[in-house]
């Protein structure tokens, strides 16, 4: 991970001084930050760690918490879910079976401490919920077989009011380039007290932090670190998702000019690791599916895809994607609604072939003419044989030297090409 050189070293020794002292040093860390600046990120960075493989590891969202769990979770529930990760890493000690070491990363603190949160009775139930929390972090609070002295409270928050309140000041300060980026500077170089007083301004109870030894800004990524975030091989979002590919006997490729795609969304919306993960994943939406199904091997991404265009698998990259017309019949029904008598562009053979694959066996197998004419055999599926009858009509189509081009007529008997 680049930049974040503070919140790393401070992360980074806390962890290190909680696993050789047993637990018994133990420094909660508060990381305060814009959305997209690396807080969650971090947290994924540690779980990967071979090093720290034998601890627990758990991500929870602390705006879900509530006093009394009926609209969430109250802080019982909590390590309920905790527990239960951490029996899978239980190990025989002198006491028999003995709960691992945790480390546990509370996200969107800013929603719960700092803000008021009044039920119908009056009560501030943002107030009660940082209340029992404290308990937990202090470590003098055992839930069921969990002993919260033994984990380590990693907390993190975007905290908008402060970032709105330093923009005030700076536009209070005067206008112009020196003093602007005086201001900067000086909001970069933040220490922890500068935090602790902007904190209590909004509202952050002197209690909760003095509970938290350290407290962190995070800056707002640069493209450069974000661009790390996407194609890092080890730890990246395309990386992790290759490595699946992999572990599965499949590629995963993907072109440049996807990445910078990507990256333009992720400034525009600030977006971090997460989002880019949800935007991959939308991104590849069916193709993984389509990849088992059909037996392909590669599945290559482009920047098209994000303008409807489908995917490239197997062979076909780098080749020109298919052009097909498909027009309707009476029996099509509604699988190709909205396109007769249409050019469809860039549906690329694959995706073509999996829809009239479909169409094909659930429609034309049946019919006396071509079942005459194509001996099924005995215990051969529908789809097998739709794939003996359309397969090669695209492969012999889909030649390097020539512009691939299918006009394709779905009758009551027959496939017309």
């Amino acid at each position: 991970m680049r930049g974040q050189e503070e919140a790393k070293k401070i992360v980074a020794m806390s962890v290190h001084k909680f696993v050789i002292s047993e637990g018994k040093d133990r420094n909660p860390i508060l990381l305060e930050g814009p959305t997209g600046s690396g807080k969650t990120f971090m947290f994924q960075l540690l779980e990967e760690m071979p090093e720290l493989k034998d601890l627990c590891f758990f991500n929870y969202c602390a705006s879900d918490m509530t006093p009394n769990g009926f609209s969430g979770d109250d802080i019982s529930n909590v390590f309920s879910k905790y527990e239960r990760m951490a029996r899978q890493k239980m190990k025989k000690g002198g006491n028999g079976l003995q709960m691992p070491l945790g480390i546990i990363f509370l996200d969107e603190m800013d929603k719960i401490i700092g803000m008021s949160n009044t039920d119908s009775n009056g009560e501030d139930c943002n107030a009660i919920v940082t209340a029992q929390l404290l308990t937990a972090i202090a470590g003098t609070q055992n839930y069921g077989s969990v002993d919260t002295s033994k984990i380590l409270f990693i907390m993190a928050g975007a905290f908008e009011e402060l970032e709105n309140s330093r923009k005030k000041k700076r536009e209070e300060h005067g206008i112009g380039f020196a003093v602007n980026a005086s201001a900067k500077e000086k909001e970069n170089s933040m220490t922890g007290y500068d935090l602790r007083e902007e904190l209590e301004e909004i509202g952050v109870s002197k209690q909760f932090l003095g509970r938290v030894p350290y407290i962190v800004h995070m800056d707002r990524l640069s493209r450069a670190q974000l661009r790390q975030i996407l194609v890092d091989k080890e730890h990246g979002v395309f990386g992790k998702k290759q490595k699946w590919f992999k572990r599965n006997g499949k590629t995963l490729t993907y072109d440049e000019d996807l990445v910078e795609e990507i990256l333009d969304r992720m400034e525009e919306h600030d977006m971090g690791a997460r989002g880019a993960a949800a935007m991959l994943e939308t991104l590849i939406g069916t193709a993984e599916y389509d990849m088992f199904a059909n037996g392909y091997k590669n599945l290559h991404l482009h920047k098209g895809m994000f303008f409807r265009e489908e995917p490239v698998f197997d062979e076909q990259k780098g080749k020109s994607r298919d052009l097909v017309e498909v027009r309707r019949s009476e029996y099509c029904g509604d699988l190709f609604s909205g396109v007769q008598g249409q050019q469809v562009h860039n549906i690329g053979a694959a995706g073509i072939l999996g829809t009239l694959r479909q169409f094909v066996a659930l429609q034309l197998v049946h019919s006396s003419q071509i079942a005459d004419e194509q001996d099924m055999g005995v215990g051969r599926t529908d789809h097998q044989f739709a794939d003996e009858i359309l397969l090669p009509l695209f492969h012999a189509g889909n030649t390097a030297t020539a512009t691939p081009l299918a006009l394709i007529h779905i009758g009551r008997d027959s496939l017309d090409i």
